[in-house]
């Protein structure tokens, strides 16, 4: 942020003014699918630190089509930046947003020069993503708006019929062509890119043989034979009754059939597994966010093997109150381990995990909301203050309040207690820009700001000898 922010457009009283190109206008927005591209704008547009003067704006959000590499070569999308109209020589300030509905093969903007923008997507490699400055994201799977708990499964009972889960398939993709879409050629913001994405895996590059993830099959079928107490449910093939299996990277697992097939499974599982791809610089996928986002929503404790992997708004969310990640060098100790949860720690994982499914994951516009949230607590600067909601009145119009007569009574002379004092004014509140750094609230609106009391802190018995003015 200190590096290629421009902290001079954004005040610490601004309250965050963004402004949004338009998605219509925009041919770096074409191809956005149409119910995330109305959404996402109904997102920005409901939010109260939108702003239509890019004059005063302190962030650009630019809205890009997560297959914007299959339409625009390299080059082309780097000259669409810089004929943003308020797009610097840099890209400082600016937020590029590539919110993906379904799984995929595209890399977004990853591998294209975006100078000193920000980038929020769900693909990323390892030597491309800035921590503390780039945003991963969850698929925008859910609705535009609105609350989501009505659709979502009960928290209990804590064990379900199947102790873990597992059903996908290794992708793997023979075609040249779509290999070709994974090359860079050159260096980008002063990372060395190397010639294939997949290194190790690709066996139409090096003609290697793909390292595919046996081990943890082996391990895993093994599991399910010797452990019969337990159920396991463990699919390593797309079969005909699950469907085809969906796109993605080469080398990463990926999902078969419908969500609703996917469903009736989750809903039955204790604990989900999700292995992360076998080349470990591939850090986020659609599909690992993907198979995360149904894990957490149909209350399923999601196992993640490979600690490679990031999770949406990492810095913001305690994933490991949620989520079990394990290196896949412990999947031989797995069954132990998640032998080891009592029912207690599985109902609170999962409902943690729900807490933050429904505050950042559920709808679009949550999800808008906590990329704003993030950007805008990193710059220290404090949200819209929480609507006042007055108290609701238990009677109806016509009820007359109830008065008693005060009837007042002689004072005598010696029960006075001395004169009458001034009027002592209220304390006021100082605090108003102090505390910006507070954690993301869960549950409660991590998006606003809530007031503070007046009165000032405990301070030591010393402070009126030592270090205090008095």
């Amino acid at each position: 942020m200190y590096n290629c922010f421009d902290y001079s457009r954004c005040s610490v009283t601004s309250y965050f003014p963004v402004y949004v190109y338009p998605p219509d206008g925009n041919s770096l927005s074409s191809g956005i699918d149409s119910f995330v591209k109305y959404s996402v704008a109904h997102a920005f547009d409901a939010s109260p630190h939108v702003t239509y003067d890019p004059a005063v704006a302190c962030v650009y959000v630019v809205l890009v089509a997560d297959d914007i590499q299959t339409v625009y070569n390299k080059s082309t999308i780097e000259h669409l930046l810089a004929r943003l109209s308020y797009w610097p020589g840099s890209g400082a300030n600016h937020l590029l947003v590539s919110v993906s509905r379904r799984p995929s093969a595209a890399l977004a903007l990853t591998g294209v020069d975006t100078g000193a923008a920000a980038l929020a997507q769900s693909f990323f490699a390892r030597e491309l993503f800035r921590a503390g400055y780039d945003i991963v994201l969850p698929p925008a799977r859910g609705v535009s708006h609105g609350d989501t708990w009505e659709h979502l499964p009960l928290l209990v009972p804590a064990r379900r019929k199947y102790l873990l889960t597992f059903v996908g398939e290794q992708s793997y993709m023979h075609d040249s062509s779509l290999s070709r879409k994974h090359r860079f050629d050159s260096s980008v913001r002063g990372y060395k890119i190397w010639d294939s994405l997949y290194g190790n895996v690709s066996l139409h590059f090096y003609g290697k043989q793909v390292s595919y993830d046996d081990t943890i099959i082996k391990v895993l079928k093994t599991m399910e034979a010797n452990y019969e107490s337990d159920a396991f449910h463990f699919e390593f093939i797309c079969s005909t009754g699950t469907g085809i299996r969906q796109p993605g990277i080469s080398g990463e697992w990926v999902l078969c059939g419908t969500e609703q097939q996917q469903k009736e499974l989750l809903l039955t599982s204790t604990f989900r597994l999700i292995i992360a791809p076998v080349d470990t610089s591939l850090v986020s996928t659609e599909m690992l966010q993907t198979m995360l986002y149904l894990a957490l929503k149909y209350g399923s404790v999601p196992v993640i093997l490979g600690d490679c992997v990031q999770l949406p708004f990492q810095e913001a969310i305690h994933w490991s109150r949620a989520v079990i990640s394990l290196p896949k060098a412990r999947v031989t100790e797995l069954h132990f381990i998640l032998r080891s949860y009592t029912d207690t720690d599985i109902l609170e994982m999962r409902r943690y995990g729900r807490l933050v499914f429904e505050t950042f994951f559920g709808s679009t516009k949550a999800i808008v909301d906590t990329v704003l949230t993030l950007v805008r607590h990193r710059l220290r600067i404090p949200a819209f203050p929480v609507q006042d909601e007055p108290s609701p009145s238990i009677f109806n119009d016509s009820f007359v309040p109830l008065r008693e007569p005060v009837v007042e009574s002689a004072v005598e002379v010696e029960e006075m207690l001395g004169p009458i004092e001034s009027p002592l004014a209220s304390p006021r509140y100082y605090r108003n820009f102090t505390f910006t750094d507070s954690k993301f609230r869960l549950p409660g609106d991590p998006f606003r700001s809530y007031p503070f009391t007046p009165f000032e802190p405990a301070l030591p018995g010393d402070a009126k000898f030592v270090g205090m003015v008095i």
